[in-house]
């Protein structure tokens, strides 16, 4: 129940923001631009963000990250994940690249991943 708690309340702020921002002049892309993220879609896989970040989701729940973060992952429900205390709305584009939303207090923004091509080096995302 928490954790489902958590997922409405992030997904509430977020619809917040996004109206908040609408009229800001940023281009937030709608939801409907892809299908809600699940657990197979990044189980055992490593992404490369368009931030630099490198990011490992093990079959086993293990999170890892080229900046030293480790952690538990897991889908709490279609299109929301939660890794470690923190929740991100992901979503599957046509393309098959990822894109995250990132709401915080000052701004609302997306990033996008692609599962990495070349093989990544063991210690890369488990500095």
């Amino acid at each position: 129940m928490g954790n489902r708690f958590a997922a409405a309340a992030f997904a509430a702020a977020s619809l917040v923001a996004s109206e908040a921002w609408a009229g800001s002049g940023y281009l937030l892309l709608p939801d409907n631009d892809g299908r809600p993220v699940q657990a197979s879609d990044l189980a055992g896989r490593t992404i490369c963000w368009d931030t630099g970040v490198v990011a490992r989701y093990g079959r086993d729940g293990r999170f890892a990250n080229s900046d030293g973060d480790e952690a538990h992952w897991q889908v709490v429900e279609p299109g929301v994940i939660q890794i470690g205390r923190g929740y991100r709305e992901v979503v599957v584009l046509p393309s098959g690249q990822f894109r995250v939303h990132v709401a915080k207090r000052k701004y609302n923004t997306y990033h996008f991943g692609d599962v990495c091509k070349k093989p990544v080096d063991e210690g890369e995302a488990n500095r």
